[in-house]
């Protein structure tokens, strides 16, 4: 079984330019980084808010970036 990260086949440049929301997989593939260090980021002070349209959070994409 592969990480879920896998999943997504799109590149970062993709994600950005299609979505309006991102999730937390597609997040951590457009800076590259690991579970961990997108749970860090987000405890931290500045890290935007999630919203929720169904039980996953997802974040806007403007506030991302």
């Amino acid at each position: 079984m592969g990480n879920k990260t896998d999943k997504i086949s799109t590149s970062a440049i993709q994600l950005i330019n299609e979505n309006i929301f991102l999730n937390s997989i597609q997040i951590m593939k457009i800076f590259g980084i690991t579970r961990s260090t997108f749970d860090k980021w987000k405890k931290t002070k500045g890290f935007p808010e999630e919203l929720y349209l169904t039980k996953r959070p997802i974040w806007k994409k403007e506030e991302i970036l």
